[in-house]
């Protein structure tokens, strides 16, 4: 159920209703997924630190072949059928940005939904 949701924000909430899980248990399996480096949370970027802790994060599988399997994806012409082939491809994009900028240091990335990082750096 979980690999459905990459590249989408995560509600441990609804999840857990769909599981029929209270939420808290559906966090505590996430924290273990995250722990063992299955996936990512990536927290949600704003220029106000404060509201980064409100806000929810967007879950993504950190291995697309693992992802792909768990969504029944067999060969690349299935998997450009599918709707979510945009979320694999933001995953990918991610996972290898993350990758290229580490370098041994620690890199915070973050997710945006709209264009304000981008009028922000305009207007300065």
């Amino acid at each position: 159920m979980l690999a459905a949701l990459h590249g989408r924000i995560l509600n441990a909430s609804q999840l857990g209703t769909a599981l029929a899980l209270d939420s808290k248990t559906v966090a505590g399996y996430c924290d273990y997924l995250e722990g063992a480096f299955l996936i990512r949370r990536l927290q949600p970027y704003h220029a106000n630190i404060h509201k980064r802790i409100v806000k929810s994060s967007k879950v993504f599988w950190r291995d697309s072949g693992l992802l792909n399997y768990l969504l029944g994806t067999h060969d690349m012409e299935e998997l450009f059928s599918q709707p979510w082939v945009g979320h694999a491809w933001e995953g990918f994009v991610i996972r290898m940005c993350h990758y290229c900028y580490n370098c041994g240091k620690s890199v915070n990335c973050g997710a945006w939904k709209t264009l304000d990082l981008l009028k922000d750096s305009i207007n300065a």
